[in-house]
């Protein structure tokens, strides 16, 4: 935990959050090009970045059984399936066939 001090208040900066935040706002970005059929950055950053995700989500929950207990972590990677299917659809599948 990282705490920055301020005056009076003192603020604790979760890293671990804030990556999370970041890799799932890019997700997020490869779910939009799928959905609208857009072609957003290269097709090897999507090859690659698939399998760094899955990585660092299963990281993330195993970092986070002290804040939620297993089933709720076990759930959100059960949902998260369907994010990686989109994801793979996108990256090998999709891409290559938008101009």
């Amino acid at each position: 935990m990282f705490t920055v001090k301020y005056s009076v208040y003192s603020i604790d900066f979760d890293w671990l959050g804030f990556l999370q935040l970041i890799t799932w706002l890019i997700a997020l970005i490869s779910i939009y090009g799928y959905c609208y059929q857009k072609k957003i950055f290269i097709p090897i950053f999507w090859k690659i970045y698939l399998p760094a995700l899955i990585i660092f989500d299963i990281y993330g929950h195993i970092a986070s059984y002290d804040q939620h207990s297993f089933y709720v972590s076990y759930v959100a990677m059960i949902i998260q399936i369907f994010q990686y299917i989109g994801q793979y659809l996108y990256a090998y599948k999709t891409i290559d066939k938008l101009t």
